[in-house]
């Protein structure tokens, strides 16, 4: 079986580029809250893909929405929210 926190830590990352790709930028976003739930066990050897979708944005906040799949179905769903014009120094 593959760790399960190693998975959301891919998704996590995976979010992080797409969020600094839609800022225009390396490092424009900031995440604020990352939150995940495993649905079923990923397998050593198993292909998984790494899927993500706008959720909706405000003035200050976006979200994604992120799955880990396999081919027996979605694995994880993760939800990452950021602070798309915060300047990181």
């Amino acid at each position: 079986m593959v760790h399960g926190p190693l998975v959301a830590l891919l998704l996590l990352g995976a979010g992080v580029r797409r969020a600094e790709r839609a800022a225009g930028r390396e490092m424009g976003a900031r995440p604020v809250a990352f939150q995940y739930r495993a649905l079923q066990p990923l397998f050593c050897n198993e292909p998984f893909e790494l899927h993500g979708t706008d959720a909706g944005s405000s003035e200050a906040e976006r979200t994604l929405q992120l799955q880990a799949r396999c081919p027996r179905g979605t694995a994880m769903r993760a939800e990452l929210r950021w602070m798309p014009d915060l300047a990181i120094a």
